[in-house]
């Protein structure tokens, strides 16, 4: 929202309890107008799309990543009803989004096997939707907590007629973008975006080089006490969302 106040931003969250009158939110939202929060419920979501069956037949209720996918299927219910550009919470944007980069774009893994399910924009009625539904339909595997992104790649795989190989070439309507154009940082990486203890000036040339980051928290610490180390992300993320860090901080504050 920060970068790109003439675009609406939706957060979508499947809960009608929140209070947009205490201080974070107020704060954010009045900031931010750009900032839509849809409250949904999954229920009624889901009915008359294609993913409808997937709900009714409460087999996620049974998966140990019932969370995770819920997630997944609820963004590519999103997406089919009006496409969009998706971005994990978790994503730190360091610049405006060049329109001609990310527009009917996927990620690859790291590891040039998977796709990163952290970011993507697909047009509404874009051909690749329904054929991602249709694999996500017909391959759920409740026992895998990242199943997507292997039916993600072999759907690609099919779609852009190279299903023996790779998936980076003959792909015509849309972009494959490498890992590292929002590379993750990993709390137990030594795979640093910028060297430990880098100054300003690294920093900066770090955001000007990169349009953002995917971060990745370390699930043994929370938010307020991860961000208050001096770890070159986190200075990362205290420049680009003052905004968030601040009302992070505060609320801790009140709670102790």
């Amino acid at each position: 929202a920060r970068y790109h106040p003439s675009k609406p931003i939706q957060l979508f969250m499947s809960t009608n309890t929140i209070d947009f009158s205490v201080h974070h939110w107020k704060d954010v939202l009045e900031t931010y107008p750009n900032i839509q929060v849809v409250q949904i419920e999954n229920k009624d979501y889901f009915k008359n799309t294609p993913l409808a069956k997937w709900y009714e037949s409460k087999l996620w209720e049974f998966s140990a990543f019932e969370i995770t996918h819920m997630k997944q299927y609820l963004r590519m219910v999103t997406l089919w009803k009006g496409g969009g550009q998706y971005l994990d919470l978790d994503v730190i944007i360091f610049k405006t989004l060049d329109d001609n980069v990310f527009r009917d774009f996927i990620l690859i893994g790291d590891n040039r096997k998977t796709i990163d399910d952290s970011a993507f924009h697909l047009s509404r009625n874009h051909p690749l939707i329904d054929k991602l539904m249709t694999g996500m339909l017909e391959s759920y595997e409740r026992l895998e907590d990242n199943f997507e992104s292997r039916v993600a790649l072999k759907v690609l795989k099919s779609h852009c007629g190279n299903p023996a190989g790779t998936p980076y070439v003959n792909c015509t309507d849309v972009q494959l973008l490498p890992y590292q154009t929002l590379p993750h940082y990993h709390f137990h990486s030594n795979n640093w975006l910028v060297p430990e203890g880098a100054n300003e000036k690294e920093l900066r040339h770090n955001s000007k080089e990169r349009y953002g980051m995917h971060r990745v928290y370390n699930p043994m610490m929370t938010f307020v006490q991860d961000i208050k180390t001096d770890a070159s992300f986190n200075r990362l993320t205290k420049k680009h969302c003052p905004r968030t860090v601040e009302s992070a901080l505060l609320l801790s504050d009140t709670a102790s």
